[in-house]
């Protein structure tokens, strides 16, 4: 890591990969809060507050490095080259303009401002009826943003969320269907349609991806690679996590953090950290704080004690008096 001066004069940190071919960002809220731009061959993230890192040369291979966080997560250099879009926005390298593709998905609920950025680097406000097309980047800035995908799978994102689509191949004939969705940041829910059962689905997060597999899942708190996935009730709630190879292998009862792999079925599915807990022990948790909860309003609402309380608070004071 390295300092330098943009064109400005504003100090910029320079990174280069690693021995492990990643480039390691020294913090997980500049990496998924920050604007990605193509300059030339060159990366650049820069953060709400004018921060810089630069990164020279990452577009000059056809497979840019990851970029990852302290905590283990990261970015893929695909998703990165799709945040970033194309070197002149707008434009073809072709004379004349491929043919237009065919949507995907379709906006269905659009309750503020919202935004895409398509494949050609252009950005469009995004409102209810307008298609989505795969390798956009959608942004919600206002208060929630639904899309229903060709295959009936649907998300609804609140407000601070971003999610780049990666993939997205539905043949009702066929059984080798797949989807790949990235939640850069932000919190959402969601259910899978007709692909789950028909090929694979995955959601990709700062926390894990999940494999979502006949499932409906909701999760927040995901721009700092500490967060919590909750499968949704009225499915079948099983979700199977995968993260960096060579992360511990928990158990079917437990939980999954963001180091971990593993499957939670009709439970909380928590991520919190390093520290893996079983769903047992989750669940005595949550019961332990609604007892001493439901003990704390009983003792508010018993007149018996309240009396008991006013006359020890009377007698404490006769004492001191």
């Amino acid at each position: 890591m390295a300092l330098s001066t943009d064109a400005g004069g504003a100090p910029s940190i320079v990174l280069t990969p690693g021995v492990d071919g990643k480039v390691h960002v020294p913090d997980s809220d500049f990496l998924y809060g920050a604007t990605f731009i193509r300059s030339g061959s060159d990366l650049k993230l820069v953060s709400e507050d004018g921060q810089t890192i630069l990164v020279p040369r990452y577009f000059e291979s056809d497979a840019p490095p990851a970029l990852v966080a302290p905590d283990s997560s990261g970015l893929s250099g695909e998703t990165v080259s799709l945040l970033a879009g194309p070197a002149y926005p707008g434009q073809y390298a072709q004379a004349t303009a491929p043919d237009a593709p065919a949507p995907i998905g379709e906006v269905i609920k659009a309750e503020g401002e919202a935004e895409v950025q398509r494949v050609d680097g252009t950005k469009e406000a995004l409102d209810k009826g307008d298609p989505i097309f795969q390798n956009d980047v959608v942004e919600v800035v206002g208060s929630s943003l639904g899309i229903r995908f060709s295959d009936g799978t649907v998300f609804n994102m609140s407000a601070g969320t971003k999610m780049v689509i990666n993939n997205l191949v539905y043949d009702p004939d066929s059984s080798s269907n797949s989807a790949l969705f990235n939640i850069v940041k932000g919190t959402f829910s969601m259910v899978g349609g007709k692909i789950v059962d028909s090929g694979e689905m995955d959601v990709a997060t700062p926390i894990a991806t999940m494999g979502i597999r006949g499932t409906a899942a909701g999760c927040s708190g995901l721009s700092s690679g500490a967060g919590f996935c909750v499968p949704l009730p009225g499915h079948d709630n099983v979700i199977q996590i995968t993260t960096e190879p060579g992360s511990p292998q928990l158990g079917d009862d437990q939980v999954v953090t963001a180091n971990g792999i593993g499957k939670a079925s009709g439970s909380q599915l928590a991520f919190a950290g390093n520290e893996a807990k079983s769903l047992k022990e989750l669940q005595d948790e949550a019961e332990d704080e609604d007892e001493e909860k439901s003990s704390s309003i009983e003792e508010a609402q018993d007149p018996k004690i309240k009396a008991e309380n006013s006359e020890e608070g009377e007698s404490t004071g006769r004492s001191s008096a």
